[in-house]
């Protein structure tokens, strides 16, 4: 499955597009954070113009996992990733079956 890094050095969202392949149902999203003792994740998805969210609060030095459903498969979709971490933060992705 496809795989990537999205990471900022601010509290700024980045993003990335890809084409989601057949059967991807989820982006398994791991966050870290860069200072912030509780930063909060904000991790989204985009697929056939609907938004799906989640945002949980992790621990310094601690990996957060939060999945993210997909609206569609075998489509272009769009992610992306925020931290209330004002140094900003970092996280791989993976879509998922």
């Amino acid at each position: 499955m496809l795989s990537g890094t999205l990471s900022r050095n601010g509290q700024e969202q980045v993003g990335t597009s890809f084409f989601a392949p057949y059967g991807a149902k989820f982006i398994r999203f791991t966050c870290l954070a860069n200072a912030a003792p509780t930063p909060a994740f904000i991790c989204r998805t985009r697929a056939l113009g609907n938004w799906k969210s989640t945002t949980s609060i992790g621990i310094t030095g601690v990996l957060k996992i939060i999945d993210v459903a997909l609206g569609a498969s075998n489509y272009n979709v769009s992610i992306t990733f925020q931290t209330t971490d004002s140094n900003g933060g970092s996280c791989s992705w993976v879509a998922m079956k």
